[in-house]
């Protein structure tokens, strides 16, 4: 049979529920005065244990949770398969609250909640003593229970400390030095070319070819990789990061290359 609202819940105490039959069990085995001595130690352990992991409160966090995500009494005994869509998601919610995992994952968490339910929930997040990865489009939803930020691209992802709002403001102040830092990467390697230009076909030739050189491998570098993550670091590390051609460029397709480098403020 299709489980209830409420033995779905219970399902996120399946341990203590355990305890608790044995507990019982424990209770009328004592009722024997010749078996009473020895189980009285045992009983006492996991009278002691069950206490500690709230199997004298746990029926009522049930209750708490349901009515903060929007159920009430009458729906304890509801079959899940007779629940809305909306309410499904609910009752998953809720038992995955109670779980309590280490690591609680929320993927939109706020769909299908009224404002009541997601004003609860964010103050039962707000408690929650575990770690949350929240993925969520509610920016005031995030504004209110995050504490870190993680955007995320192709090119990986990049942690932000403090609420939404919080991130929006230092997202554009990382952007902007961003920005600043791709200005000058750029008009250093334009002076490099331009040094290259001069003294190819001169007395400098040497020179001008062992600086094509390194335009080649740096353009080819910040192609793969941006600016911003190769400053202060050795050749050897951002080779072991990024595939570099060992072919050197001519002077025309590294002027080319130069100019089309993207400024991080178009990502």
């Amino acid at each position: 049979a299709e489980h209830s609202l409420w033995q779905e819940c219970l399902s996120a105490f399946d341990d203590l529920l355990r305890r608790e039959t044995e507990l019982a069990q424990l209770e009328l085995a004592m009722a024997d005065p010749d078996r009473a001595p020895d189980i009285m130690e045992r009983y006492g352990k996991l009278q002691e244990s069950f206490d500690i992991a709230g199997g004298y409160t746990y029926e009522t966090l049930i209750r708490q949770v349901l009515t903060g995500l929007g159920f009430t009494s009458k729906d304890y005994d509801r079959p899940l398969n007779q629940l809305s869509g909306g309410q499904r998601t609910r009752a998953l919610l809720s038992r995955l609250l109670l779980s309590t995992p280490d690591l609680l994952v929320l993927d939109e968490p706020t769909n299908h909640l009224d404002m009541a339910a997601v004003e609860w929930l964010e103050s039962y997040l707000l408690s929650w003593e575990g770690a949350a990865l929240l993925v969520s489009h509610d920016r005031y939803f995030l504004d209110r229970v995050a504490q870190y930020v993680w955007e995320m691209d192709l090119a990986g992802w990049e942690t932000y400390r403090g609420n939404y709002s919080a991130y929006l403001q230092h997202r554009q102040e990382r952007w902007m030095l961003r920005q600043q830092l791709y200005e000058t990467e750029r008009e250093r390697l334009e002076k490099e070319l331009d040094y290259v230009k001069r003294h190819i076909a001169g007395q400098r030739t040497s020179q001008a070819k062992g600086k094509l050189r390194r335009l080649s491998r740096q353009v080819e570098a910040i192609e793969s990789l941006g600016v911003e993550a190769m400053q202060g670091k050795s050749w050897l590390q951002i080779s072991q990061r990024a595939d570099i051609s060992t072919n050197t460029m001519n002077v025309a397709e590294v002027e080319r290359r130069i100019h089309a480098l993207k400024s991080p403020l178009k990502k």
